[in-house]
């Protein structure tokens, strides 16, 4: 639980600075590793991952 809210805070931190551009692209990057791994173990999450990041650049160029 400790680490949990640790990396929590380290990952807001990382975000402050960010566009809203680069939010929508780590968002997505991280749902996308996330989802590819409970798919696909290890190679689903570098995969998903990608994935993720050019649907958040996406999401963030429609919403521009």
């Amino acid at each position: 639980m400790k680490k949990l809210v640790i990396a929590c805070i380290l990952a807001s931190i990382a975000f402050v600075g960010c566009t809203r551009t680069e939010k929508h692209i780590a968002t997505g990057a991280a749902v996308g590793a996330v989802a590819g791994h409970i798919i696909g173990g290890d190679t689903g999450t570098i995969v998903g991952a990608g994935v993720g990041a050019g649907a958040g650049a996406i999401i963030a160029d429609k919403n521009r």
